[in-house]
């Protein structure tokens, strides 16, 4: 038996080992997610809290000005997405003429949208951003309020009544006083909700430690925006200093639980699981079935990412067991299933 005051001294150990590597990880360069045009757009709307007249990240209405790409759009310019791209491309386009700056590329912008918006009707809904159909229609409003010219021919208002009913449906699910008092995915996407008069005390009770709302730049701006509360600016102000006036879109631990994806579940448990743990015997299989059943259904579009080859991620997370994988061995499987920097997660923007 270990006695309480080594325990005890055990305990702080570990935890200050804990904090060195975290801090150790903190100040790495390598390994963070590409820019958020759409973040960034949000965060430059921010006018300075002590001039009048003048944005309060000018850091980020440059970057959007510098990373326009040749086609007038904003977004991932190497995988083109048609509901990433026009999502982006409003954001960045309403920060534009909200400054009142850079009318040109506002216009090359503008172009781009009215070229392109019918292409949402294509778009398979599996590859559809999270939370799109929640802020789509609150930022075509903005753009209308601010006298952007977009496309208004019969295919694109059916196209934009459709998004619409979706949301509509989707908040049916979740009354005002809902999201107002338990905290949902809704706190991701609070800038959708600008139609809503929303009780913004009871909404910043549920606002993260670090002061954003689920680590979401947008939603955490939107915040600022209708609250000026100060841990919201803390948050956007280090988040800006760190990335040098753009934004970056990322996953992480909210309170006790995790986001996790099915073929990385099945990947994990296989590895961390100790005898008589029954909850991850469970977990896994829950995801081999599921994993099976698209497979089976050969239905290899998912929600969450596009990669070069679902499929062979699949088959080797059910066919090749964790025993039978020698570190070499699965490096190699690795380098041949895994597509490394071309593939693409959908979030709330496309991301790497």
């Amino acid at each position: 038996m270990v006695e309480d005051g080594k325990l005890e001294m055990m305990e702080d150990e570990i935890k200050e080992h804990a904090k060195g590597v975290k801090s150790f990880l903190g100040s790495m360069e390598d390994g963070e997610m590409s820019i958020s045009a759409y973040d960034t757009a949000w965060v430059a709307l921010i006018e300075d809290k002590n001039q009048i007249g003048t944005p309060q990240f000018p850091s980020c209405l440059q970057w959007i000005i510098q990373n326009q790409l040749t086609d007038g759009s904003w977004g991932d310019p190497r995988y083109f997405l048609s509901c990433d791209r026009i999502l982006n491309t409003l954001a960045c386009v309403i920060s534009l003429k909200a400054w009142n700056i850079h009318p040109d590329k506002a216009r090359r912008g503008i172009s781009f949208l009215n070229e392109k918006m019918s292409m949402l009707e294509k778009e398979n809904e599996e590859h559809f951003l999270g939370g799109f159909e929640i802020v789509f229609p609150s930022i075509l409003e903005m753009a209308r309020k601010l006298e952007i010219q977009l496309p208004d021919d019969d295919t694109c208002s059916a196209l934009q009544d459709n998004i619409k009913f979706k949301r509509n449906l989707k908040l049916t699910r979740i009354s005002k006083e809902g999201i107002q008092n338990v905290a949902t995915t809704v706190l991701f996407s609070l800038e959708g909700l600008q139609d809503m008069e929303l009780d913004w005390e009871k909404i910043l009770k549920m606002q993260s430690k670090d002061g954003s709302f689920l680590s979401s730049p947008s939603s955490t701006a939107y915040a600022f925006l209708q609250t000026k509360d100060q841990n919201c600016f803390i948050y956007l102000n280090k988040v800006i200093q760190r990335f040098n006036g753009a934004d970056v879109f990322r996953h992480s631990k909210e309170g006790e639980e995790f986001i996790c994806y099915s073929g990385q579940w099945n990947e994990g448990i296989s590895v961390m699981l100790f005898p008589g743990e029954r909850i991850l015997e469970d977990a896994k299989k829950f995801s081999s079935k599921l994993l099976r059943g698209k497979r089976e259904a050969n239905r290899f579009l998912d929600k969450w990412i596009l990669t070069k080859d679902l499929a062979g991620e699949i088959g080797l997370a059910l066919d090749v067991p964790w025993y039978g994988c020698l570190p070499r061995v699965q490096a190699r499987f690795y380098v041949d299933q895994y597509g490394a920097g071309d593939v693409v997660h959908i979030g709330k923007t496309l991301f790497r």
